[in-house]
């Protein structure tokens, strides 16, 4: 489930789908909706939706009967409310036959002849606004137009202004119509410069944006005095995002130093905007109740709660229109009982075309491209009470403009489309003489010079406008590795990206004689060449996005292909037939692709420049970049200019690509990589002789194809154009007997199976992973402790009536470092101490911790063992004397001993800390167990009363009475020495 915020999440739209399925079963209850709703709470955003909308779609169809007779008065259909999943599911569903309505907008070539089977209930239609802008145009005879466009902004504002760009040259009506494109993701505009270029070439201005930057550029405009009512800035609002009285979503009022003065200049603007129907709000008292029942749903069953003055958007209302829509044709299929409209996506699609539909919201018109052709005002600000008011109406179906009041502007309306003196002025009467004089001799140098810097400036501003640097901040690099060579993995704006090295950044001198970096500067050669590379847009071609520089070196950053490149897909699993054609025909058509490109040829063509995306589809990358790549490294610097070297011809390379996509080709068919050794024609039939038994099936015959790009002679390969034709000639004619539903799922299949095995190789290292750090756990501390820590829980203090302590000290270790390489010192100390451990587990004790040369022990805690403990800790002891004895008495000239002290006795323990946890025991009867041991001699083991007195009891060892000491701290204590082999008497 997406979050509230994107306007396609079922938090947003649930009300929508649960009223328009409640007014159908009332209105049409012959008519029955089974939906099933593919959402998921790990999407973020609807990028990341789109990404596998196709694979849930696939996955749902699978279970469903598509098959003719199933399909008898019974239709599939997807209903979705827009975002990036519509464009993923438009191909499949256009390939299946299947009905596709959704509540957003398409470009109309793509609706009507790609997709014939879509059907749009948006608002947003382009065909609509591109009508009604032509209408504007045409009724004040405005032909000389400035497209402004943000190309930061939301990208429904670049794909319309490209639209109604494209509309008005196709009209061919004398229209002059120039472009200014900024991109505010990139920083802030010097709106003075671009209003003073345009300025000079037009007065009627379309703009395309932000609308808090459209705010800035009017307040920039007022200072240059460009609102006085000779210039008319048009803007388009395609939604409204507050219903505050007297406040659009297009507004002067931001309550800062620039009210005033946007104010003023908001009078010179006309803002279009869709009617208040398309929100379903407050026009009827049917509208009024389906308004009500929104926000309480929202509120009630989805937890989303509206802010003040926050609208009801039109996708909702789009949404709610799609079903009871939809329902209406099913209605009227029912009961006309015609059986093959039932069973084809296009003719469902026919029966929503160029017809009205009336719905609790009112009135709605899809026309016959399939898009709904919305009810658009024409508003102005009110000069009074700063409200918007209606000038003129494009009424849905109607496609003319409709005057509904009159603008109030500075000065006579229309503004003309050319001013009386032209763009430039008026000149002084006085020079009039003077340049009517001069004007006949300066003619020829005015308008040679003029094409010259015309030329150059269009050039410049196609420079400026072309978005191909990606500042180096945008860049940050995370923490996973990619196994790329020469490729670096990076994060670009939340999303993974390849960066591939284009060239160490030039140095310049500065005036004090410094070497510093300098900015990427391109040259028109070298800014032709990389806008020819951006250009490639084809599914099979991996997209280069732009260059970034760093202060040392500059990158190509280029999209991200997760499921690695081709090699790497064959070493991790095994293809079947139909896995290796489609990925055959993904490589020859992305290579024809860029041979039909400004290009003509790869460059630099190899097995590890086929990548795989995330649906399993093989793209070309590196495409252009060993051009660039010369192309930058034989340029030279001459000041921050880049003077482009001389390029090589393209022909001979193309004829090389064919080769090596041949090679590509037969490693997918083998899934061998040995094919990148050969290198002529005797070796590929050689090699093809050793593989007669490889079981490879009908891509048999594709082997024949395939040899003949080796041959000797390069004008007898063939051509890209003529593979590929061959090729899918060939996998067409086994194909017939397969639907395309059929290899989806057969390719789900082996992904799944694929999938299960890296989850059980993934599972299997994980517990071995697990076992290791259990192992270490268990080693630091007790195996109790250790599952409370697991469970997320504080293991408590416990408190230990009858305990045995021990410290076992080396005796005359601080003496063998002064004698001794300290290197030395501890590997003896480590050897030692893993003796000590190795003992202990043949008892029941535990190691507490290691002080220096100290080593203390303690049994009874954590684990209760009755009064046993004593007798285990005096063993153990036993054991360390006659180890140390026996491994270590003659090392080091015999210079250290053991000296060891017991005590029994009641301790508290507990874990200590949060960063590396310890066990650790408190009490007096550890301070006791520690001046046994120091109050003892070398070589035998001090104990005290309380735990010869046990060893009575419970042991077999013998105790010899030492008599009452003096012992520090403690007083006048009875104690005893621990008879073993080493001091026995």
């Amino acid at each position: 489930m997406l979050p509230p915020v994107i306007l396609g999440s079922r938090t947003y739209l649930g009300p929508a789908y649960d009223l328009a399925l409640l007014k159908i079963d009332q209105v049409y209850p012959r008519v029955t909706v089974n939906q099933i709703f593919l959402t998921g709470k790990k999407y973020r955003d609807c990028m990341d939706l789109a990404a596998d909308s196709v694979d849930w779609s696939a996955a749902v169809l699978k279970n469903l009967s598509l098959d003719s007779s199933s399909r008898r008065c019974r239709a599939t259909v997807f209903v979705l409310p827009g975002c990036m999943e519509m464009w993923e599911i438009y191909p499949l569903a256009t390939q299946l036959d299947l009905l596709i309505i959704s509540s957003v907008a398409g470009h109309t070539p793509v609706i009507g002849k790609k997709a014939p089977t879509w059907i749009s209930t948006s608002c947003n239609s382009l065909t609509a606004y591109s009508h009604l802008y032509i209408r504007l145009t045409e009724k004040f005879l405005w032909q000389t137009l400035v497209i402004i466009t943000d190309l930061g902004a939301n990208i429904f504002f670049s794909e319309f202004s490209r639209t109604l760009y494209g509309d008005f040259i196709r009209r061919n009506s004398g229209y002059q119509i120039y472009q200014e494109n900024f991109n505010t993701r990139t920083g802030a505009p010097d709106y003075a410069q671009i209003l003073n270029r345009i300025n000079a070439l037009s007065r009627v201005y379309l703009y395309f944006g932000d609308p808090v930057e459209f705010r800035r550029m009017l307040v920039k405009a007022w200072e240059l005095d460009m609102v006085k009512g000779e210039h008319v800035y048009v803007v388009m609002t395609p939604f409204r995002f507050t219903n505050r009285p007297g406040a659009g979503y297009l507004t002067w009022e931001n309550r800062d130093k620039d009210d005033n003065m946007a104010r003023a200049a908001y009078r010179s603007v006309l803002i279009i905007e869709p009617d208040n129907s398309v929100y379903g709000s407050t026009t009827s008292d049917v509208q009024e109740k389906y308004y009500a029942d929104v926000l309480n749903r929202s509120q009630v069953d989805y937890n989303y709660t509206y802010k003040p003055f926050e609208p009801v958007t039109p996708h909702v209302a789009g949404t709610y229109n799609s079903l009871t829509i939809l329902a209406q044709v099913m209605e009227d299929l029912r009961i006309s009982d015609k059986e093959e409209v039932w069973q084809s996506g296009k003719e469902l699609a026919r029966q929503f075309m160029n017809r009205s539909f009336l719905t609790d919201l009112g009135e709605t018109y899809i026309d016959p491209s399939g898009q709904r052709d919305p009810t658009i005002n024409v508003n102005h600000l009110d000069w009074n009470s700063s409200a918007i008011r209606t000038l003129f109406v494009q009424r849905a179906g109607s496609m003319t403009l409709d005057v509904v009041a009159e603008p109030q502007w500075p000065s006579r309306w229309p503004p003309p489309d050319v001013p009386g003196c032209g763009f430039r002025g008026c000149l002084p009467q006085g020079r009039l003489a003077t340049i009517n004089g001069s004007v006949l001799m300066s003619l020829l140098v005015v308008i040679t010079v003029t094409t010259i810097y015309l030329r150059r400036a269009r050039l410049r501003d196609l420079m400026n406008a072309f978005s191909w640097e990606i500042p180096d901040d945008h860049l940050q690099q995370p923490e996973i590795k990619n196994q790329h060579e020469e490729v670096l993995l990076y994060i670009a704006e939340h999303r993974l990206v390849y960066l591939s090295a284009l060239g160490a950044m030039p140095l310049i001198s500065d005036n004090r004689g410094h070497q510093t970096s300098t900015r990427l500067v391109l040259n028109r050669s070298m800014f032709r060449l990389l806008k020819n590379v951006m250009a490639i847009h084809y599914p099979n071609i991996n997209r280069l996005i732009g260059v970034t520089a760093t202060p040392t070196f500059c990158y190509l950053v280029s999209e991200y292909c997760t499921r690695g490149s081709l090699p790497e897909l064959l070493s991790r699993m095994t293809l079947d037939v139909d896995f290796q054609a489609s990925l055959i025909l993904d490589a020859l058509k992305g290579l024809q692709a860029v041979h039909r490109s400004a290009l003509q040829c790869h460059g630099h063509l190899s097995a590890r420049c086929c990548l795989i995306d995330s649906h399993f589809t093989l793209k070309l990358g590196a495409v252009g970049f060993h051009q660039l790549r010369y192309s930058y490294s034989r340029d030279m610097l001459k000041n921050g200019t880049l003077i482009q070297g001389k390029k090589d011809k393209p022909t001979a390379q193309a004829k090389n690509d064919v080769t090596v996509i041949a090679r590509i080709a037969l490693e997918i068919i083998f899934q061998d990589e040995s094919f990148e050794t050969i290198t002529n024609l005797v070796s590929v039939e050689k090699s093809l002789t050793q593989r007669k038994s490889f079981p490879i099936g009908r891509l048999a015959a594709l082997l024949p194809i395939f040899s003949s790009c080796w041959s000797d002679d390069p004008t007898r390969r063939p051509d890209i154009h003529r593979l590929v034709n061959r090729v899918t000639t060939v996998l067409r004619s086994y194909a017939k007997g397969s639907s395309l539903t059929q290899r989806i799922i057969r390719r789900l299949e082996a992904y799944t199976d694929e999938l299960d095995h890296q989850v059980a190789m993934r599972t299997h290292d994980l517990l071995e992973e697990r076992k290791r750090c259990d192992y270490l756990l268990w080693a630091m501390l007790p195996s109790e402790v250790v599952d409370e820590l697991r469970k997320g829980n504080t293991p408590e203090a416990a408190y230990y009536t009858s305990t045995t302590i021990m410290f076992v000290e080396i005796a005359g270790f601080g003496t063998l470092l002064y004698q001794t390489e300290p290197e030395e010192a501890m590997v003896f100390l480590n050897e030692v101490f893993m003796k000590f451990d190795e003992l202990l587990d043949q008892y029941d004790v535990y190691k507490v911790e290691t002080i220096k040369e100290s080593y203390l022990v303690s049994s009874g805690v954590p684990r209760r063992n009755e009064e046993r403990h004593a007798n285990e800790i005096c063993c153990l002891v036993v054991s360390m004397m006659a180890a140390y004895s026996t491994m270590f008495a003659l090392c080091f000239n015999a210079t250290t001993t053991l000296r060891a002290g017991i005590h029994s006795g009641a301790v508290a323990a507990g874990v200590v800390g949060r960063k590396a946890p310890r066990y650790c025991l408190f009490g007096d009867t550890i301070n006791t167990a520690s001046r046994m041991m120091s109050s003892g001699e070398d070589g035998r083991v001090h104990i005290s009363k309380s735990c010869a007195d046990l060893l009575r009891k419970y042991s077999r060892l013998h105790t010899e009475e030492r008599g009452t000491i003096h012992v520090k701290g403690k007083g006048m204590l009875q104690t005893y020495w621990l008879r073993t082999t080493a001091n026995a008497k």
